[in-house]
Formats: structure tokens, C-alpha cells, sequence
């Protein structure tokens, strides 16, 4: 009676692996984060708006009564993406960015338009 060949075994006592399962299967366990890798930083004190806008220089602001030109002029003159829109009591009413310009331009508002009468539109995306 012919006697079937004995199978071999890993060392782990499981199937025999290939080189490249076993390859594969050291560079997936490697690839697993640590939970130092992934847990949360404690945050000490709560950050405000001012810490994190502040880091990127000046802050810039116009009057809700300025032009779309105006507006779009202080972007590039003081090379920021937004600025925050002040009522005539210097209290922040809203934010101008680029892309309000680039909305205003593409439908045609009049540059003559005031920053106010755009947040107010229904084109403003804030």
C-alpha cells in the first residue's frame, strides 16, 4: 500500500508558508501604529481663533461698506486669502475671501457692489 507523502508544517505548527507570504504578512505587521502613534495630544489650555489666524501673520479687515475692488485689492496688497468685514462699530459682521472674488467675477456682480450687499446675496458662500 503506497503511504502519502508526509506534509510539511511551519514553525508555528500551521500550514507551510512561501517566502512571500511570509514576507508579505512581516511587512503588514510592521505597518500597524503603535497607540503612542495615534492617540490625541492633550491640549493644556483651549485654543482660540485669534491663536491660530495669528500665526499666519496679519490679520487684515475692511468695512462692510467697501467696494468688491476695494476688497479684493487689500487680498492682494497685503497678500491674505481673507479678510474679516467690520461694521461701523468695528465689530466682525462676516469674512471676504478669495473665493468671493472669483464668485463675483464669474457671475458678473459689479465691482461698484459693496462687500455688505455681497454677504447679504445669496452668491456669499458664508
Amino acid at each position: 500500500e503506497a503511504m502519502a507523502p508526509p506534509q510539511e508544517t511551519s514553525s508555528e505548527g500551521g500550514p507551510p508558508q512561501h517566502a512571500e507570504e511570509k514576507q508579505h504578512q512581516e511587512t503588514k505587521e510592521q505597518e500597524k501604529p503603535s497607540p503612542a502613534v495615534t492617540a490625541a495630544p492633550a491640549v493644556a489650555e483651549p485654543l482660540r481663533v485669534s491663536d491660530v489666524v495669528g500665526q499666519r501673520g496679519e490679520v487684515v479687515a475692511c468695512s462692510r461698506r467697501a467696494t468688491l475692488t476695494d476688497a479684493a485689492d487689500l487680498l492682494i496688497a497685503r497678500d491674505r486669502t481673507a479678510a474679516v468685514v467690520l461694521d461701523e462699530h468695528n465689530d466682525a459682521v462676516g469674512a471676504f475671501t478669495e473665493n468671493d472674488v472669483l464668485q463675483a467675477y464669474l457671475i458678473n456682480v459689479p465691482w461698484h457692489y459693496t462687500v455688505d450687499s455681497w454677504l447679504l446675496s445669496d452668491c456669499a458662500r458664508l
